[in-house]
């Protein structure tokens, strides 16, 4: 026999398919299970349901019930609408393949975000004792950051304009502090403050939360926008030290051409990065008897040039279109000004008549602009340090940035459009409890360590729960999904079950670092 013909082939693929309009109607329902699951998982190994149980009366729904249904729409849905989720839980057999027992409405959620934010502090403390108590986690180096974010409404005495760090000058704000572990890179400290409240004013309130914490002499790190000599005092008056980024100062000038010795930062390895990428750093004490350490880095000079360029490049063309104006008569909008007593004159910084050729025009501006601190930056240490590891340090800081990056993009806790100041931290703080249990997830699971918030929940997402619907009731669940990262993530929790000590049963923990011990292990 011969060759069947491609058409043939198509015909018998196409009598093995099943058609859409052939297939059996029934009333089952899948929903995503793995955020859910994940969330309630983490909730039990930190008791935070039996802590947010006691916050509310024996009568009416269970607060710790209505908290992990936010927690878990807010990285399920990238973002928490109180609104969609009554609507999608109003469905009782969509409650019951989430395994959620008990009817709610808007009001119940709302008064639980309230309630939440009344009791934030709390929360936070609890997940930090657990930490140390029960995983035997220890604060020897700490991040500090700050961010804000936009609010949806009228300005009021909590939700105030102030610098924008969304580029939102438009929108009234509130501000969120956050700490974080440097070892295991996991948020341990939350605050959330006005609007028009500065990060020098705040970093006092961030680290009363978070002080009682950490171990005698840890270092904490923070930008530079938060430093002042009395924050400095307070950090070393508790028996702390930090490290920040310093401001310059004349007096730090000569360290730059003084003769001596430059030390190279070497990789990991122990070998020289090539040429381009290489850091060179010098210490020496400043006139405060900090120590300060004096950073070269070839790519920020390459990085500096280059954003000197861009900005000649478009004030050059900037300059010849002004020009061309002001000989047209027509001064652009921009330039004038509407109050009648006030004349404006338009004149130029150089005569671009003799400056035709625009290269040469551009490569004169950036020579006028070098300032012979391109490239360089300092940082201060109230400790002595060695510098390439306080460089190495230093630039760890990235970690707490994509926190706020996870936040903001992958949780997505923007815009808010809650009122009260209680409502807004309890909306703020289910957003922090999404971005903890990721971390934790990343922490326990080495596969997972270096996926994005929107990663990790599209992953989550894949796992699923089928509802059997017979007679109108959910009678069966059926879970599906079970992506390698979904079944690491379960290696991870049976490893850690082996490790759990009952609520309250025992003040002592298990050996340091377990965790660390099941990532490796």
């Amino acid at each position: 026999m011969g060759k069947k013909s491609r058409t043939a082939k198509t015909l018998e693929r196409r009598n093995r398919q099943t058609l859409f309009e052939d297939i059996v109607a029934n009333d089952d329902i899948t929903v995503p299970a793995g955020c859910n699951q994940i969330v309630r998982r983490v909730f039990r190994e930190f008791d935070l349901d039996i802590l947010l149980d006691t916050l509310k009366r024996n009568q009416g729904i269970s607060i710790s019930e209505l908290t992990m249904c936010m927690v878990t729409h807010a990285m399920q849905m990238k973002g928490l609408s109180i609104n969609r989720l009554e609507d999608i839980l109003d469905n009782s057999n969509i409650r019951e393949a989430y395994g959620v027992e008990e009817v709610m409405d808007k009001n119940d959620l709302y008064r639980a975000s309230e309630r939440l934010g009344e009791n934030m502090d709390l929360v936070v403390e609890k997940i930090d004792t657990v930490l140390r108590k029960k995983f035997g986690f220890s604060f020897n180096e700490v991040f500090f950051d700050w961010s804000a974010t936009y609010i949806d409404g009228e300005p009021d005495d909590f939700i105030t304009f102030g610098h924008s760090k969304d580029h939102r000058p438009d929108r009234p704000q509130i501000n969120i502090g956050l700490a974080m572990s440097s070892k295991h890179s996991i948020n341990i400290g939350l605050t959330v403050v006005p609007g028009k409240m500065n990060d020098k004013s705040h970093f006092p309130m961030l680290f009363k939360k978070v002080k009682k914490f950490l171990n005698p002499g840890c270092l904490i790190v923070f930008d530079n926008g938060a430093y002042s000599e009395k924050n400095g005092k307070l950090v070393k008056d508790s028996g702390f030290d930090f490290l920040t980024r310093a401001q310059w100062t004349p007096s730090d000038d000569k360290y730059i051409t003084m003769i001596g010795q430059w030390d190279v930062v070497r990789n990991k390895d122990g070998t020289v990065p090539k040429m381009g990428e290489r850091d060179y750093v010098r210490t020496y004490r400043g006139n405060s008897g900090m120590t300060k350490v004096l950073v070269f880095s070839e790519e920020k000079f390459e990085a500096d040039m280059k954003s000197y360029h861009k900005k000649a490049e478009r004030d050059y063309d900037e300059a010849m279109e002004l020009a061309s104006s002001i000989k047209k008569g027509k001064p652009r909008k921009k330039y004038k000004n509407a109050n009648w007593f006030i004349n404006v004159k338009q004149s130029y910084v150089f005569n671009l008549e003799t400056m035709k050729e625009r290269e040469k025009a551009i490569e004169e501006a950036v020579k006028s602009r070098i300032s012979g601190h391109e490239g360089y930056f300092i940082l201060t240490c109230s400790r002595g340090i060695d510098p390439a590891e306080a460089l190495r340090i230093y630039r760890s800081r990235n970690h707490i940035e994509d926190s706020y990056r996870d936040l903001k993009n992958g949780i997505d806790i923007r815009p808010l459009r809650c009122r009260s100041p209680e409502g807004i931290k309890g909306r703020v703080l289910i957003s922090f409890l999404a971005l903890f249990i990721i971390s934790f997830i990343r922490f326990i699971t080495p596969e997972a360590a270096k996926f994005r918030a929107e990663t990790m929940i599209e992953e989550l997402n894949r796992f699923s729960v089928t509802g059997k619907v017979t007679d109108g009731k959910v009678t069966d669940r059926e879970f599906s999904g079970f992506t390698p990262i979904i079944r690491a993530i379960q290696d991870a929790f049976r490893t850690i079950s082996k490790w759990y000590v009952p609520p309250y049963a025992c003040p002592e923990g298990p050996p340091d670092d377990i965790l660390r011990w099941i990532a490796v292990n």
